[in-house]
């Protein structure tokens, strides 16, 4: 599975544009979205604050991160047009995407150190209930997509197909070979999450310990310290294989995907440069 979430994450960039009025807002690589009132009931001056905040956060992304998304969707059309894509290209957009990530972490950090310590015991454990409830279901899930690799495929290809249009023979052999050689069963990844879910619940319930700033600073802006070694080569590994997988590609493409894969992107950049411009001051 880490190999179409690799394949789909440098190819969209949807990690980092959201591309929607309703963006999400996350806490770490939890993917906990950063809208309390789904996870914790609200009321009050508290309900009040948060939903400020999030307006507050919301008029930050506009005017500062979406005209940078804009800007890096025009780079990336253009690079579409270049007869080679680069290694060294790719490696220099996953730092980007990852640079557009971390200035969301630490925007966000801040509100965590604010309003955690601020939820009541029976809002705690309402969060933490459903925050393991949704760890199990990606249990679930990392189960029954081991259980059908073909249908995990048949995803990829599908990913593919919607960015690229119809996919030639040697393309789909392409794209298979590059999921068949990467690591599927996610168990490493969850183990992770599990040890960021044990972390923030207890610091959670500390709310005044002496370590609590840090403990939330470290869970919201670098968690990828609880990441095992075995996740982290894993994870290298997976990547390693998705750039020489898209740098494959983009040698095949054929002058109608081009043009398929350059107008999708153009819908994404102009959905943008609208989200932009409605935050300009």
């Amino acid at each position: 599975m880490q190999q179409r979430r690799w394949f789909i994450a440098l190819l969209t960039l949807l990690t980092i544009t959201g591309c929607s009025t309703s963006f999400s807002y996350r806490f770490a690589d939890t993917y906990l979205e950063w809208q309390l009132a789904k996870y914790v009931d609200l009321s009050g001056q508290l309900e009040d604050e948060v939903s400020a905040s999030i307006d507050a956060l919301h008029q930050w992304h506009g005017q500062t991160q979406m005209p940078r998304y804009r800007d890096f969707l025009d780079r990336l059309i253009a690079e579409i047009e270049k007869p080679e894509l680069s290694r060294e290209d790719l490696y220099v957009y996953s730092f980007q995407v990852f640079d557009f990530w971390h200035s969301l972490r630490m925007q966000i950090e801040p509100l965590a150190q604010a309003y955690l310590p601020r939820l009541s015991l029976e809002q705690q454990a309402m969060l933490i209930e459903r925050l393991n409830e949704r760890l199990e279901e990606k249990r679930e899930e990392n189960k029954e997509a081991l259980a059908d690799p073909e249908a995990q495929l048949d995803e990829l290809y599908d990913a593919a197909e919607e960015w690229l249009g119809a996919l030639t023979a040697e393309q789909r052999a392409l794209l298979k070979d590059a999921y068949n050689a990467a690591e599927q069963d996610d168990s490493a990844w969850i183990a992770y999450q599990q040890r960021w879910l044990t972390v923030f619940t207890e610091t959670l319930l500390r709310p005044n310990a002496a370590d609590f700033e840090a403990n939330v600073q470290m869970l919201m802006t670098s968690p990828e310290q609880l990441q095992s070694d075995a996740l982290t080569q894993q994870r290298e590994a997976n990547r390693e294989r998705t750039i020489s997988l898209l740098v494959a590609l983009h040698q095949q493409l054929t002058p109608k995907q081009k043009r398929h894969l350059q107008r999708k992107l153009q819908d994404y950049r102009d959905t943008v440069a609208a989200i932009a411009e409605d935050y300009v001051i």
